[in-house]
């Protein structure tokens, strides 16, 4: 009994932590333009929506990928080592990304490991 009620009070504090805004991401894929359109915030709880989205376009054979990051509010490490990843990944196919209409603190983040911003608004 006494390692259910801490279990229960483990998870409880743990639940409390979690961000209110760590459910608010979205990804959307076009796939007649190989666009990703990523709006909210691109953190650890939610990097595997945009991994699994953007894999909906490799998986159709899309090797030249474009993530719009206009409605995107917030980047963190887990985000930005995702969105290298990816990039990686394309270019291993010969592919590329390309990332447009970023704010420009996800810019500055994105910029400190080489990853370029296109404006296209």
């Amino acid at each position: 009994m006494r390692h259910s009620t801490l279990h229960d009070t483990m998870h409880s504090r743990s639940a409390r932590v979690l961000p209110d805004w760590h459910s608010t991401f979205s990804a959307n894929a076009d796939v007649t333009c190989n666009t990703v359109h990523a709006r909210g915030a691109l953190d650890l709880f939610t990097v595997e929506l945009l991994r699994g989205t953007v894999g909906v376009l490799i998986s159709a054979g899309q090797v030249d990928v474009t993530i719009d990051l206009a409605d995107l509010s917030l980047i963190d490490h887990a985000g930005v080592s995702l969105i290298a990843g990816i990039s990686h990944d394309l270019a291993c196919r010969s592919g590329s990304l390309t990332l447009i209409n970023a704010n420009p603190s996800v810019q500055r983040a994105l910029e400190t490991i080489d990853l370029q911003v296109v404006d296209r608004r």
